[in-house]
């Protein structure tokens, strides 16, 4: 969640470095606005430590393996979402769709309370540790809804199968995807910020390269989920396929508690999404002055700085929608897309949901030579493009991409006219 920090002495508001994600959406404010202009605030960085210890080392290494088997986790529930919908609850394609893009878009939504609670009430720490045991009790009833329990117990004695019906497996399936929602969203409020904490001290260049190996990490986890979980869910059970996030969650808890002394721990303080829209009611329509309290009132110039700066982003993120409509679009229409085509590459079915690891295989490769290549050398000869000149070219980006689906589906549907398409088998049902 987005904390201001009031101890800092510089009092101009500042955009400091944070994840771009998948997941993109843990943004650290903090009062200095020269790094919305020229990226690094050096100055800053050189008046810190330098030194990277074994123990930060150790550290930071178990945050992001924490994040990597959680985002496996995660893909792995997403990953062939639409299929599990339509082949094993009997869902129509248009149903299934909505359901996934429900449930994204409440993923979301619930970082904002997670963000909440840890901020006014739990910390960071147990926020997640809680989150990821709720995130368990999910992923338990995932596999249950997906058990053919007629090949464990058998048939009573008048034959009938001791089975779950469908609308016992939605109910199962429903309430877990509501668990898993709740789980991750806490989590993704707050183990990015979180694993910033732990490299405060080494300056923002040490942050904003931890946001960006906490992005790799992100897409490693997105790589194993679409490839190989995706694989076994589509091609061998559904039942298997929920067991391997079950299993890589209960991992990342595992991991994520074993340095528990070694975190640096901030507690509660109160929420910043509080005192933000007590700044904002507390100009009374007149003007942000009358909230400072030199002016008579009650808050600081830094938070009152900081709400500002805030608030002059915000057309930079009402943008952001757009782009997350599109991304939004690879779990639900692009999948159904992907259905609809040939999948198998010679005798190997691959998985309908591989399509994703497009994206995740260009971002891991592209990581490491931004990070330690083009942005060192343009630095050098002080080319370091702003946040906003790399968020436009995302855009562009991403607007080409539903330009060369909008194309495909064209051709698709005019093959489907001429040959009359083909027809195979993913999960349990023909498409």
């Amino acid at each position: 969640m987005a904390q201001f920090n009031l101890e800092r002495e510089e009092r101009k508001p500042l955009l400091e470095p944070a994840e771009s994600d998948m997941e993109k959406n843990n943004l650290a404010f903090e009062p200095n606005e020269e790094i919305m202009q020229n990226g690094y605030n050096k100055k800053t960085s050189e008046t810190r430590e330098t030194k990277i210890t074994g123990k930060k080392l150790l550290v930071v290494g178990c945050i992001l393996t924490t994040e990597l088997c959680e985002r496996l986790t995660y893909y792995s529930v997403v990953a062939n979402l639409v299929l599990y919908c339509t082949s094993v609850l009997d869902l129509t394609s248009s149903t299934a769709a909505t359901v996934s893009l429900v449930f994204s878009g409440t993923v979301y939504i619930i970082p904002v309370f997670g963000g909440y609670v840890a901020d006014s009430l739990a910390g960071k720490y147990n926020t997640i540790l809680g989150s990821g045991l709720i995130y368990v009790l999910g992923l338990f009833l995932l596999p249950a809804s997906a058990t053919d329990f007629q090949e464990w117990f058998g048939t009573d004695d008048e034959g009938a199968a001791y089975d779950l019906n469908v609308e016992t497996r939605k109910i199962y399936f429903f309430m877990g995807m509501t668990f898993v929602a709740i789980g991750t969203g806490g989590i993704k409020a707050n183990v990015g910020p979180f694993g910033a904490q732990q490299v405060d001290d080494l300056g923002p260049e040490a942050v904003q390269s931890f946001f960006n190996w906490f992005y790799w990490f992100i897409n490693a986890g997105a790589l194993i989920a679409y490839s190989g979980v995706a694989y076994i869910q589509q091609n061998i059970s559904f039942q298997l396929g929920f067991l391997v996030p079950l299993v890589s969650m209960i991992i990342a808890l595992i991991v994520f508690v074993a340095v528990k002394k070694q975190y640096i721990n901030t507690p509660p303080g109160g929420s910043i999404l509080t005192d933000s829209f007590g700044v904002c009611a507390a100009t009374s329509c007149q003007g942000f002055d009358h909230a400072r309290k030199h002016n008579g009132g009650k808050y600081e110039n830094v938070m009152v700085d900081g709400v500002i700066a805030v608030l002059r982003t915000l057309p930079v993120f009402l943008l952001i929608i757009m782009y997350w409509a599109i991304y939004s679009q690879m779990q639900s229409t692009f999948f159904l897309q992907s259905e609809r085509m040939d999948i198998r590459i010679g005798d190997v079915k691959m998985p309908a949901a591989v399509l994703n690891i497009f994206n995740t295989l260009i971002i891991l490769i592209l990581i490491p030579i931004m990070d330690r290549g083009v942005y060192p050398l343009l630095a050098k000869f002080n080319r370091s493009p702003t946040h906003l000149q790399r968020i436009g070219v995302g855009m562009i980006l991403a607007a080409g991409s539903v330009i060369v689906a909008g194309v495909l589906e064209i051709y698709r549907k005019e093959e489907l006219r001429t040959s009359g398409g083909i027809q195979q088998e993913l999960g349990r049902r023909y498409i």
